[in-house]
């Protein structure tokens, strides 16, 4: 087995060694919204040929289209996608920046207070 490289940051990491599931969620929606979008307008164009063929008057007859509800569809899409990765890193900058101070996690304080009582006695 080969040992992992400390020193370069994977597609799918925070920092090196760091797994980022935010990033995986962003990527997988990605996939998604890649896949939703080839197949719809595949479909699209398979209908309308379906209708050409058995020669229906597409003007005249509903056919779906890609109009401004598909392309907001699509921007909500792409907005649910990458924001919250971005308001992630928003959150760690700030945090950074000593402007929001982060809550303890259950480790530190446990161990805060082992520390702390070993002490005392």
């Amino acid at each position: 087995m080969k040992p992992v490289d400390m020193t370069r940051t994977g597609f799918l990491e925070e920092s090196p060694g760091v797994k980022s599931s935010m990033r995986l969620m962003s990527f997988i929606l990605l996939l998604f919204f890649i896949a939703f979008n080839t197949f719809y307008i595949y479909w699209l164009f398979q209908y309308r040929i379906a209708l050409a063929n058995a020669h229906v008057d597409v003007t005249v007859h509903m056919t779906p289209i890609i109009d401004l509800f598909f392309c907001l569809f699509d921007f909500v899409l792409l907005v649910g996608i990458f924001i919250p990765k971005y308001l992630q890193s928003l959150a760690e900058l700030a945090s950074k920046a000593a402007l929001i101070p982060l809550p303890k996690t259950t480790s530190q304080s446990t161990s805060t207070s082992t520390s702390s009582t070993e002490v005392k006695q």
